[in-house]
Order: C-alpha cells, then structure tokens, then sequence
C-alpha cells in the first residue's frame, strides 16, 4: 500500500475507535524492484517514493495519531550503488563510489559498524522511525568464525537504540538462547491453522523456562491456510493475553487481520479484545516491571506457582501475571452448544471468570465452554486488575481515569508501577508504585494508597471506577478521599457494585460499613444460556433444561443431566460446568469428555 492508503487505514481505525500504539513497516517500505546487477532488494535502505513520497511527513503523522514506528531491516545484503545514501557509505568505507562497489555487510568491522548506524540509520532515526525490526536472512556468516551477526545485530542495535538517553527497543528473529536479553522476539512466519494456534501458549509459556519472556508471535497467522473467522477470533484473543499482540500477515489482500474484513460476530469479538488489550496497560506495565525487576515472566507455566500433577498436564495453560490464568480455546467450536471448550486446570482456591463473573472453587480439572465473544480467563479472590479509561484512542500514557476490578472473597494487594515510558531514569528512581489493598476477611474495605517515589510521572488527580465483584447488593458504605469523607456515585447489577470516585488526590478507601456476602452464581441462568444459544430442537431444550432445574441437589442434577438421552456429551459438559462451578469436589460425571 501507499502511505496514504495506510493513513487511511490508520484514522478507519481511529473511527472505530480501534486502539493500536505501534505502526510495523515491513519491508516493501524501501526500493525491492532493484536492476538485477544490485541484487535483489531483500535489503534496502531507501524509501520506494512511488509508495512514500514524503517519507518524513508519513511518520510525522503517526506520530500525531500516537503511533511509535518500527520498519523491517534486512541488512545481509550490505549497501549497494542503488541506495540513496550509498556514495556517503562508500566513500567512509574507502570505496570509490564511481565504481559502483558494493560495501559488504560485516558486523565483526568496527570501522563498518560504526558508519552502518551513523549514516543507514540515524538519519532514519532523526526523521522518525522509533526502533528497527531485525529480520536476518544470512545465517552464521561473518567476519569471524562462530560469530552471529543476528547475535551482535541484537547487541548493538539495542546499545545503539538508547543513546539519546531513551529506553531502548528492537524487534528481532530469533537469534539463539542467550540473545533474548535484548529484543521483543519475533517467532517467524506462522501457518494459518488451527494446530499453529494450539502450539502458541505452550511454546510462549514454555519459553520462560530459559527467561525469554517477551515472544512476539504473527497473530492471526501470516501464511497460506484459508479464511476461518473462528479461528482469527480465538487467535487474536490469544495474542490480546500474550507478552505482545502483533497483528500480521502475507501480503496477500485476503489475508488482511482487519476486524471489519470477518463477518458480525467475529468482528465484535475481535474489537472487544482489542479494547480490552489498551485497557490493560497499567495492569500489563506493572506486570513488565517485575519481569524487569524480580525476572517473573508475564506468562509462565502453571507448575511455576502450583506445583502439581495437573499443572503439568495441561500444557497450554498459564498464568498471566500475578493475578490471572487462561486456559485459551484452540480448537473450533462444537455443533450442538455452538461454544469453544478447553480442558481447564482450576488450583484450589476461589476463583472469578474474568468476563462473566462467575465463581469458580479450584481444585478440579473440567471443560470450560465459551461463545465467540469470550474467552476462559480467571482470576483469583482477592485478586485486583488496574485498568485505563484512556480519551485517547491510542494513547499509552499513565492514565487520568481509571477502572479497578476488585474480585471479593479473600484479601489481596496489587502494586501498580508508573514511570514515563520513555526513558531509562526510572533506574534513576524516577517511578511511582501505588499500591491497592483489598481487606475482605475483617472490617471489609478497598484502599487505593497515595503514590510513592516520583510522583512526577502520575497525574495531579485521577478518577475511579471501582468495580466489587461478586457480592450482594449493599448500599451501606463509605468514601473517603484522605479522612474526610468524598462524593461518589454508586450503582449496583449481577453481582457487581460500581462506585465511582472523581478527582481524587492522595488516598481513596472505601469502606463496606456492614460487612459484605459473596453472591452465589445464578446457575438456573447460566443454563439456560447454554441451552438457548445451541442448536439443539427446541423440544430438546425443555427436556434437558427441565431436568436439570427441578432437581433437589447437584448430585441428582447431574444424574438426571447424564443419564437424559436427547443430548449429546458437549452439551452436558457445558451445563455441567454451570452446575459444578462453584462446587469444591468434581465428580466422576464433570469429566466425560476427557
């Protein structure tokens, strides 16, 4: 595409209200149909002005709509008579540039390595690109045996990225273990597929084993396959709980990740997850930050933290910062319930569906059955998600209103890292930690603490929408900014009271003055949803909905639930979930499909 076509997909974004915060150029940015005597325009450094005839005035535009930019580097092939910059590179190699000789790539060159980035990059740099994304093609070959240039490009790209005192970014290829120390990774050309898909989470959880923590997969798949909408949907819900969500495809004009390209359902639940990926920012930052700080991966392997068989067995699950697991669907949906499943591991303890609010007690193994629009995710009692209400489409600053998801039933702490996301003088001290503290089991409260350290890089005030899940309605509470008591706004539905705080300086404590009950899940709902969105006859949906309902306790529900004929296994796994959720012991029924 032209840079105008692309500026015009940017603001159809921006319409839809469809956030984004970094623009990736691939390749065809630079010249590729190059005389066959110059090679064959893998590697480029100048811009193809039929496609960007303003080069500078492009980028300055994405940087006005809040975009940071990387381009697609290619670099084997050196620097041929063809680029614009080539007679300066020739003549600070010593080549005459009359001779038209190419200026051979050599990363172990000093002398090249140097003119490589003051002369290739930083005037790229000064006109707007933001970071480079390394995508080798040379193999082991360099000036030195056994050196990788993929290695030392990791090396010196990242040195070279921070010299103006910014904080420093690549994405590369992989360049072996050992390399992660350095770039967002980018795991290669992935096959559109559903067994592609199914590889992700355990290959991205997996990795931390050896500290590569921050995987950048091609979401949505970039090659050859077919259109499935499902899958794009469920992929995309995929890279939304990943270390990075990179959107990417093939240059093939059916292969576009566009939400409005997929029918209804698909594109709804494509824009909801992207939403929701912006929203998380301060959660996913603060997360970062300990990945930084204390070398804990955003995603790890479920044994990390619950060290059991069944942590093992289920290979694709993981936990996703200190609060949430996800158990991705991966597979298409079935017929009859018209919902995706996963095998879903639940350690003990209590535990919230993060969409649905359902209650979960752990310490069981069951399918886990959802619609397009949502995905199995959970977190634990106690558990406490920070969230941005950003204006601004794209904009990833520390955020003026906020929504806090307060999941009851246990106490629990979240500290929230801010810096300016910008430099490197948070190893200066320049950061703030708020921290957040949920008190359930005694004289009930939520307390959002006055920031602590450089108070510099957060807002003078902030608003709250602090939601408290799970729990009966009461409207006997208190609010206070500091110790006098402030205005606010409540409301309350399904098992959720929202209380919203504005302009908010130092302390905010609210305060539940009676006490608080958790709210048990509306079971007699939950499957009736299940049974009404599927495709079973509606003479089918009476039975089966009546058999359940009119039984006396959960043993006989699920007696009469198994031993009913006129549905299939899917189905009465899905209702099962709903039946045992917040059970404590699984029975032998919960498990049939496994």
């Amino acid at each position: 595409y032209t840079q105008e076509e692309y500026l015009d997909l940017i603001n159809r974004f921006e319409a839809e209200d469809i956030p984004f915060s970094v623009a990736v150029i691939d390749m065809d940015w630079h010249k590729v149909k190059i005389d066959p005597k110059y090679g064959s325009g893998w590697t480029g450094y100048s811009w193809e002005r039929k496609l960007f005839p303003d080069p500078a005035g492009f980028l300055k535009k994405l940087h006005e709509k809040g975009f940071y930019v990387t381009l697609n580097l290619h670099p084997a092939d050196g620097v041929s008579a063809h680029e614009d910059m080539y007679e300066e590179m020739a003549k600070a190699m010593g080549i005459d540039p009359a001779s038209k000789k190419r200026v051979e790539f050599d990363i172990a060159d000093p002398k090249f390595l140097d003119n490589y980035f003051k002369i290739l990059h930083h005037p790229m740099e000064d006109s707007g690109v933001d970071f480079w994304w390394i995508d080798w093609q040379q193999g082991s070959v360099s000036g030195i045996e056994g050196l990788d240039p993929l290695w030392m490009l990791n090396h010196f790209h990242y040195l070279d990225n921070k010299r103006s005192g910014k904080r420093p970014m690549i994405l590369s290829r992989y360049a072996g273990v050992g390399s992660h120390r350095y770039p967002v990774g980018f795991s290669g050309d992935t096959v559109i597929s559903w067994d592609s898909l199914d590889f992700q989470p355990y290959f991205t959880a997996n990795a931390s084993n050896v500290g590569y923590c921050w995987w950048s997969h091609d979401i949505g798949g970039h090659m050859m396959g077919g259109r499935d909408d499902e899958l794009s949907a469920r992929w995309l819900q995929l890279g939304v709980f990943s270390p990075i969500n990179r959107l990417h495809s093939t240059k093939n004009p059916f292969t576009g990740k566009e939400p409005w390209n997929y029918e209804k359902n698909a594109e709804l639940s494509m824009k909801k997850f992207l939403k929701l990926r912006h929203e998380l920012i301060p959660y996913l930052y603060s997360m970062n930050y300990r990945s930084y700080k204390f070398a804990e991966p955003l995603i790890k392997p479920m044994y990390y933290t619950h060290n059991t068989k069944e942590a093992f067995w289920h290979k694709n699950e993981y936990t996703f910062g200190t609060e949430m697991f996800v158990s991705p669907i991966t597979s298409p949906h079935d017929n009859d319930t018209m919902l995706g499943a996963s095998a879903t591991y639940f350690p003990d303890g209590m535990w919230y569906d993060f969409f649905t609010n359902d209650r979960y007690i752990g310490n069981k193994r069951i399918f886990t059955h959802r619609g397009l629009d949502n995905m199995p995710v959970f977190v634990k009692a106690g558990g406490i998600i920070p969230m941005s209400k950003s204006a601004s489409v794209n904009g990833t600053g520390n955020p003026e209103n906020m929504k806090i998801k307060v999941f009851m039933g246990a106490d629990g702490s979240f500290e929230m890292y801010e810096d300016d996301g910008i430099t490197t003088e948070y190893e200066n001290g320049k950061y703030a930690i708020t921290k957040m503290e949920l008190l359930y089991s005694q004289k009930p409260g939520f307390t959002v603490y006055a920031p602590k350290g450089d108070t510099s890089v957060v807002p003078d005030k902030r608003s709250y929408e602090i939601e408290f899940i799970g729990i009966e309605n009461t409207a006997d509470i208190g609010v206070f900014c500091g110790a006098e008591p402030c205005a606010f706004d409540s409301e309350y539905a399904d098992g959720v009271l929202t209380v919203d705080v504005k302009d908010v300086s130092g302390e905010l404590k609210v305060i539940f003055k009676s006490g608080v009950a958790l709210k048990p899940n509306d079971v007699e709902k939950r499957v009736f949803d299940i049974i009404n969105r599927s495709s079973i006859t509606n003479r089918k949906k009476v039975a089966a909905y009546n058999a359940v309902r009119r039984a006396e306790n959960i043993t006989d529900a699920l007696f009469d639930l198994y031993t009913f004929t006129g549905i299939g296994e899917s189905m009465k796994s899905a209702i099962a979930e709903a039946i045992t959720a917040e059970h404590k012991r699984e029975t032998k029924f919960v498990n049939t499909l496994e």
